[in-house]
């Protein structure tokens, strides 16, 4: 009996040693894609009443992102529509890829947009967990001197268009798997 004990502890420190060697992660590169675009109504500004001081983004440990989108985007016929739109200013769009590990919150990344990189200002981080990835967006909209902010906890399949949306301003964020 102790010799069972003894073969089942050596497998498992085995089987241990293994996974802490490889890491643990089993790394998945992922794509993902965010627009940013303005609503254009007249009375987007005085429809409803915003607090004067938004707060600073938490900027500390997020990176720029580095790696440029390697596949077919799929937001560009969003980003066609958006730029022909009456009703809404395109503003821009982002892509990169970024390796996600299952149940471990990403690296967050930091995020500028719009004309010298001064309209927008947020940070993004994924946590995949089986078929949903829990994205954390925090977004800083500045105009007309004024801050607008949008932070939202969202739950996305891949490949699924998930719209952001705040009465000033919004954004469409979709992350895809690469192949």
């Amino acid at each position: 009996m102790n010799r069972l004990i003894v073969k089942s502890l050596l497998v498992l420190l085995c089987v241990f040693n293994c996974y802490a060697m490889s890491d643990g992660e089993d790394k998945d590169l992922y794509q993902i894609e965010i627009i940013f675009f303005e609503h254009n109504e007249p009375q987007r500004f005085v429809a409803e009443q915003w607090p004067q001081f938004v707060g600073k983004l938490d900027t500390r440990q997020a990176v720029m992102p580095t790696e440029p989108a390697t596949q077919k985007q799929l937001l560009n016929d969003a980003a066609v529509s958006i730029k022909k739109s009456k009703t809404q200013r395109y503003i821009q769009q982002i892509s990169w890829t970024q390796p996600l590990v299952d149940y471990v919150r990403s690296t967050p990344i930091h995020l500028q947009a719009g004309n010298n990189n001064e309209e927008i200002e947020g940070v993004l981080s994924i946590k995949p967990a089986r078929n949903i990835y829990n994205v954390n967006v925090d977004l800083i909209f500045k105009a007309n001197n004024q801050e607008f902010r949008l932070t939202r906890d969202i739950k996305v399949k891949k490949n699924e268009i998930f719209y952001l949306d705040h009465p000033v301003f919004g954004a469409m964020v979709v992350l895809s798997p690469c192949s």
